[in-house]
């Protein structure tokens, strides 16, 4: 969940073309397509992350980690999911999560994006299926 943990990234360029900080939400895997992308890499990949500066999506980033169910931070929502269902949801600076939020649209938004996300891993581990063809 939120404040739990944070990874820190330094993207470096010799040529200063890359200022300033960034708290958009993002995850480790988002590291490959952006550094792809930063280094202008054209061909077709696998990756699971986003190029977080050539890949504009309206939702957003989310971050998923797996402890016993599934947590996601996303926009301003944290989401618990137990693989089959939403067990809660609270907005993010709900530190004590006294407020279930979990039958509102973002939660639900937040949750379809989840279980797709987990489905395409779950095929792509089964089949082996890692590259582009």
């Amino acid at each position: 969940p939120t404040g739990n943990s944070h990874i820190i990234c330094l993207l470096y360029t010799p040529d200063g073309a890359i200022k300033g900080s960034d708290a958009r939400v993002t995850q480790q895997i988002d590291l490959m397509p952006t550094l792809l992308g930063l280094t202008g890499y054209a061909k077709p990949y696998f990756a699971f992350g986003r190029d977080l500066f050539g890949e504009q999506t309206p939702e957003g980033g989310f971050a998923l980690a797996y402890d016993s169910g599934f947590e996601a931070v996303g926009g301003d929502r944290l989401l618990f999911f137990d693989e089959r269902r939403t067990t809660g949801s609270y907005r993010t600076d709900d530190l004590r999560r006294e407020h279930d939020l979990r039958n509102d649209p973002e939660a639900a938004a937040l949750e379809r994006r989840v279980k797709a996300f987990v489905q395409q891993y779950y095929r792509h581990l089964e089949q082996k299926d890692f590259t582009v063809e």
